[in-house]
């Protein structure tokens, strides 16, 4: 019986040493075939090139970053509750508000001048106490996350030359009631507006021809205005959102 049950362990010792390489191998050719993936992105891929700006300046609550004629805010050094954005600095026009420039600020409002273009990724995120800002019709682009986790913003104005909502602009605005969208935007990203759980209306045009994932995610006291037979008519059936058509 002995000799019976060491046969046995012998045995199976030897199927797992077998099947251990059969691991190793298929690893091998796994890591041999990604290898290969990557290779192929990486000549595919055109390189991203970052502007490096002409130079950096501190002047009053604002950094900005030089790029000719023009700048970039890129950092508020200032630590009251309202600020305003002048539309120039040391003879530079201010044209954009660079990534994270407000990130964890404790302004309360804030006021955006109409030289302005662009609002960067994560811009104001986590402003948690900004209740009020104000965003002029020369903004085009509002980055990913910009708005983000502005726990306290109640309401927004989104002017009509912006095309484009990005990826959880406005993840996380808990005190957001309703909101507008104009007839210029064609997207809201994923996530835009996940997690805004006071949000009570906000109204689609006929315009938008793409909406992301979990745009409205936990949004449960909402209800979407639209038009019949649009996007948005459609993505509220597919999530199962209340909403009335107009």
């Amino acid at each position: 019986m002995k000799r019976l049950l060491a046969l046995l362990l012998a045995l199976v010792m030897c199927l797992s040493m077998f099947a251990c390489g059969d691991d190793k191998k298929d690893k091998k050719d796994k890591d041999e075939e990604d290898t290969t993936v990557e290779t192929t992105e990486e000549i595919t891929e055109a390189p991203v090139e970052k502007i490096e700006p002409d130079k950096i300046i501190e002047s009053g609550d604002f950094e900005i970053a030089v790029y000719g004629d023009k700048a970039t805010i890129t950092r508020y050094l200032g630590n009251s509750s309202s600020a305003v954005i002048p539309s120039e600095i040391e003879g530079y026009k201010i044209t954009a508000i660079g990534d994270c420039a407000f990130n964890l600020c404790i302004l309360q409002s804030i006021e955006i001048p109409n030289s302005v273009t662009a609002i960067g990724e994560r811009a104001f995120e986590s402003c948690y106490s900004l209740q009020s800002i104000e965003i002029p019709n020369s903004v085009t682009e509002i980055g990913e996350r910009a708005f983000a986790r502005c726990e306290s913003l109640e309401s927004i104005e989104i002017p009509s030359s912006v095309t484009e909502i990005g990826y959880s602009a406005f993840f996380y605005c808990r005190s957001l009631q309703s909101i507008e969208i104009p007839n210029s935007v064609t997207e809201i990203g994923k996530s835009a507006f996940g997690w805004c759980t006071s949000l009570q209306s906000i109204e689609i045009p006929n315009s938008v021809t793409a909406i992301g994932e979990r745009a409205f995610a936990r949004c449960e006291s909402l209800t979407i205005k639209c038009e019949a037979g649009s996007v948005a008519e459609q993505y509220a059936k597919d999530n199962k959102i209340n909403y009335v058509t107009e």
